[in-house]
């Protein structure tokens, strides 16, 4: 009998240790599931200030080049304004508005401007090449930098079609107006100026040229890009915590 109750008695107290050591083996495996989600938390929140550090980072960049943007886009947009007025002055001398002669050389030598808007892409092209776009939180604000690019590259569309009909009508006027340069148009170094306006009446190529120059159109798309990229420092001001 006795041996029965030291038996049990061994039996109990092995329960206990196994109970014991399960308890103490239960209690590790917490705390090491507990010390790993505590490192994650750590590790996220870490990811998450780099993160935020590296988009204030790219906001500010991205302002800095769009100020860039705008002060060219409004020197740009006085010269077009300037070769689109040209242009509709011209038209309504060809038609019949009487117009002073040094005013039509004026307005011819301003017609065809060289000038073009070179976006600053360094940030916008960072952004692209190293998914600095998954660290702007914003949706909204990532569709906006996309839009304003787009609204660029539309616009570098528009400086290649100029280009086209800049070179026509800059071929006539050296081939028929017997002039080098519109530089010699607007400084009156022409050899025979009441030939020369004659031709601006008479010469269908010119006109056709004139016509179909795309000075008004390049213009008002150079005010909508200047707008955008005024709408979008505003937009993007909002996002920088100062």
């Amino acid at each position: 009998m006795i041996k029965i109750f030291r038996k049990i008695r061994y039996d109990l107290m092995e329960k206990n240790k196994i109970g014991h050591y399960l308890k103490y083996a239960i209690g590790e495996i917490v705390l090491v599931v507990i010390g790993i989600l505590i490192a994650l938390s750590i590790n996220t929140w870490n990811q998450n200030r780099s993160n935020a550090r590296l988009e204030q980072e790219l906001l500010n960049n991205l302002l800095s080049d769009v100020n860039i943007d705008i002060y060219n886009l409004e020197k740009l947009d006085s010269i077009t304004s300037l070769a689109a007025l040209s242009k509709l002055r011209l038209m309504s001398f060809i038609n019949g508005e009487e117009i002073a002669r040094d005013s039509v050389f004026y307005y011819t030598s301003l017609i065809n401007p060289s000038d073009n808007f070179i976006p600053t892409t360094i940030t916008y092209d960072e952004m692209k090449n190293s998914d600095g776009f998954k660290v702007i939180r914003s949706s909204m604000l990532r569709r906006e930098i996309a839009k304003l690019y787009n609204n660029y590259k539309g616009l570098e569309d528009i400086d290649d079609v100029y280009k086209d009909s800049r070179e026509v009508l800059q071929l006539i006027r050296i081939e028929d107006f017997e002039t080098a340069s519109l530089s010699k148009i607007g400084s009156g170094n022409i050899r025979d100026p009441d030939k020369l306006i004659a031709q601006f009446t008479t010469n269908r190529r010119f006109i056709n040229a004139l016509e179909t120059n795309s000075a008004v159109g390049r213009n008002l798309k150079y005010k909508e890009t200047l707008e955008d990229a005024k709408r979008f420092k505003e937009i993007l001001q909002e996002f920088i915590i100062r």
